[in-house]
């Protein structure tokens, strides 16, 4: 098979050039330029205008292109596309499905999506039980899909997947491999030996709750013949092509994503006795990890702190089809994951905790499911901000011109949330951080955190603690108050918090003046909401 040709591949890398910087238009036009007939540069054109369609939004041509790449593959040979290059074409196509809600088509790749990850990977690796996320959300999305046991064995094994790689990293943090265990026969290293055997039974026990069962642990046993009849034939195909070499990418780097954290973060203390858990929610811009400063002062007092990315920010900006703001699926995503929280830790309280639009969002799953939840703690979650003309006209001509492109939230998010300017760099610079959003995003954030509302009478039995930063120049303070005054719940307590802006759980420095404060709520409200 002949190479690609000088002309062609100084084409593909011009289009990367422009790719690079945005000039989608213009990449695709250079893409389409290329007429040479051979079968692998009709491949990689055919892959990278899907790459640039998929970046453009513009998902059916996306489908079109990955569809008409892949069915050149046969005749490739002796050429042959390596893994990681074919997982990344799978899940691009997988994501574009997605997006257009062909949920058929989208199952049928992340199933084989999921058999490439476990055959390359293995059954515990983090991009396995992404894969395995992913097939359980388009098997959740089709009809019908509570009568079908599908997709929940997928996502059980996902979530302990998740759960697991939580446990290894505190293992670590804790200082309590086994790796790290003393030896001798003495009866002090014994002791010591014991006693970190029960610290890391303890620390098991937190993080995964009840959860840590065969049922769960081996709910994708389905998967496993077929990773073996796959890589059975992989073997007769390689015995078949001993001189097969793989293509190279010309300009562009289509990789799948190297996830390296879950989407659910967990901090626990094995030296303290598990008091309650508090899932939390985070805001516009944010991700799991800024509640770091918080989860850790309440590890201090026996509360285990569990905070999720939502679609759109913080590991799912790699998730393809996971990766734009949707706040509808966001609430199905947290309602499904928080049943399973009460089913695990069925023998302490659970509280929810959400902070800005992560209140919004808890506000609405806890008026959704009251049974799952001890207490609600709510910080500014109401939708009036202090100056909405200049984002909303920028919104409005956007939804005009060009709905996937981005809008930088910089300026309008980041410089109000906060006066401290090394907190507004940090925020900037944190790579898991997303300040750049569609206006298809935007107008459908601001359409749900106004509709948020209307959730506050339905918390009629639920004890609320609400916050609200005194110096707050993002979130109006009396909208604040005039949502506290809609809770249905009587058991309720409104805090104003001097000297804070609109950051009060998502603060580097969580502030120990206010830990006090909701510890003692904790302490009063732990009742299991399941023996009410």
């Amino acid at each position: 098979m002949a190479a690609v040709a000088d002309a062609d591949r100084a084409k593909i890398i011009s289009a990367a050039d422009d790719f690079k910087r945005e000039h989608y238009a213009q990449a695709a036009r250079t893409l389409n330029s290329v007429s040479t007939n051979d079968a692998e540069t009709k491949f990689l054109t055919n892959t990278y205008l899907g790459e640039v369609h998929y970046r453009e939004g513009r998902y059916k041509e996306a489908i079109q292109d990955f569809e008409k790449a892949l069915a050149l593959v046969a005749d490739l040979s002796p050429r042959r596309i390596d893994t990681h290059f074919h997982i990344a074409i799978l899940e691009r196509l997988c994501g574009a499905y997605q997006h257009e809600k062909d949920f058929a088509h989208a199952v049928s790749i992340a199933q084989n999506i999921v058999i490439l990850n476990r055959a390359t990977y293995g059954d515990t690796d983090l991009r396995y039980g992404f894969a395995l996320l992913c097939l359980a959300d388009n098997q959740r999305a089709m009809p019908n899909a509570n009568k079908s046991n599908d997709w929940q064995s997928s996502y059980e094994k996902a979530i302990w997947i998740f759960r697991h790689s939580n446990y290894q990293r505190l293992l670590k943090e804790n200082n309590l491999t086994e790796a790290q265990d003393s030896t001798g026969d003495s009866a002090q290293s014994k002791s010591k030996i014991a006693e970190r055997q029960a610290l890391r039974k303890t620390l098991m026990a937190q993080v995964f709750g009840k959860g840590n069962i065969a049922e769960r642990r081996d709910a994708d046993q389905k998967f496993a013949a077929m990773v073996q009849d796959f890589q059975t034939a992989r073997a007769v195909i390689d015995k078949q092509t001993p001189d097969a070499t793989d293509i190279q990418q010309i300009g562009f780097d289509m990789q799948p994503p190297d996830y390296n954290e879950s989407p659910g973060y967990v901090w626990t203390n094995p030296h303290r006795p598990q008091k309650g858990v508090i899932l939390c929610i985070h805001g516009l811009g944010l991700h799991h990890r800024a509640f770091d400063s918080f989860a850790r002062v309440m590890a201090r007092f026996g509360y285990t702190t569990v905070a999720f990315d939502v679609r759109g920010f913080g590991v799912y900006t790699q998730s393809l089809g996971k990766e734009t703001l949707d706040m509808k699926s966001c609430i199905e995503d947290l309602s499904v994951v928080t049943r399973r929280m009460r089913r695990d830790y069925a023998d302490v309280p659970v509280f929810l905790l959400g902070e800005s639009m992560g209140g919004a969002l808890a506000l609405e799953i806890a008026a959704k499911n009251p049974q799952n939840f001890g207490g609600l703690v709510l910080s500014v979650p109401a939708a009036k901000r202090t100056s909405e003309v200049g984002t909303k006209m920028k919104v409005a001509l956007g939804l005009v011109t060009d709905s996937n492109k981005p809008i930088n939230l910089k300026n309008n998010v980041v410089k109000k949330s906060t006066s401290d300017e090394t907190l507004r760099q940090a925020w900037s610079d944190d790579p898991s951080a997303k300040l750049r959003l569609s206006p298809k995003e935007l107008f459908a954030f601001d359409s749900f955190m106004r509709d948020s509302h209307r959730f506050a009478p339905d918390i009629k039995t639920m004890p609320v603690l609400m916050f609200q930063g005194n110096d707050d120049k993002l979130v109006k303070r009396d909208a604040t108050l005039d949502l506290f005054q809609n809770l249905g719940a009587q058991d309720k307590i409104m805090v104003l918090v001097g000297n804070s802006e609109h950051l009060i759980f998502e603060a580097p420095q969580f502030k120990e003046g206010i830990s006090y404060g909701i510890i003692g709520w904790l302490n009063a409200k732990a009742v299991d909401p399941q023996k009410d």
